[in-house]
């Protein structure tokens, strides 16, 4: 399979220090790219410019999912909406688009490769959006696992992977559900692994208890994350476990 494989393209460079490492952040059954977008104009009030650089996340988006179909060697087709807003992907295609004020973020694989695919890149919040927001989308288990690490971070890598977990399970349960009815019971930072469980069941297969893990990466200022849902059939928790509102 031709596969554009652990590749970063920066369309402009718009920051220095660390800068996120993709190597092995899929499996090989996926196409990714990543692109890097001039954000200067972000600190503009006027509507205008702000619609623009939507229009542009937009276009560059579709643009490089064009590139990954040819890459897959599948027909290159346009990708429109579903009412929900999400991408409407080809039936043989699953995939995921993300963007944040710095970058677009696109996967694809064959349908008959994986089953689901999610992703998501976020800018790493400050301290003090965490402590005001973080009580939205974490509960009291969650908060406990990030204990005295960087809270900022952990926070980040935990609301990510929770956009990038509902992108991967929702077309197939086509069951909206929320940070509640999810819950990260591991952060590995050695691996760049999280681990995603269902506090809630979604489906008569994603019970409540079910089990997926994805990857996370992370530069000086963001966060990326993935869920990919294989063929085989996801597993439960046997572990004791109680729910945290």
């Amino acid at each position: 399979m031709n596969n554009t494989g652990n590749r970063i393209k920066a369309a402009s460079e718009n920051h220095t220090g660390r800068v996120m490492n993709l190597l092995n952040f899929f499996s090989d059954k996926v196409a990714y790219e990543m692109l890097c977008l001039r954000t200067n104009h972000l600190s503009s009030q006027r509507i205008e410019d702000r619609r623009s650089f939507r229009l542009t996340q937009f276009v560059a988006a579709r643009a490089s999912a064009k590139r990954l179909f040819r890459a897959l060697g599948l027909p290159s087709v346009e990708i429109s909406r579903r009412p929900d807003g999400s991408p409407d992907w080809p039936s043989s295609v699953v995939g995921s688009i993300a963007h944040s004020n710095s970058h677009v973020f696109v996967a694809i694989a064959r349908r008959e490769d994986l089953r689901g695919l999610g992703i998501d890149v976020e800018t790493i919040i400050s301290p003090k959006v965490h402590a005001e927001i973080s009580p939205i989308y974490l509960n009291k288990n969650e908060i406990s696992l990030i204990g005295q690490a960087d809270k900022a971070l952990a926070s980040t890598i935990c609301f990510s992977a929770k956009e990038a977990f509902f992108k991967c399970l929702y077309p197939l349960t086509k069951h909206y559900f929320d940070f509640k009815d999810i819950e990260v019971t591991n952060l590995n930072y050695a691996a760049s692994r999280v681990t995603m469980r269902l506090t809630n069941a979604l489906s008569h297969e994603f019970l409540q208890g079910s089990v997926l893990e994805g990857s996370f990466r992370y530069d000086d200022h963001n966060v990326a994350t993935a869920f990919e849902l294989s063929k085989e059939p996801v597993s439960i928790s046997l572990f004791a476990w109680h729910r945290a509102d």
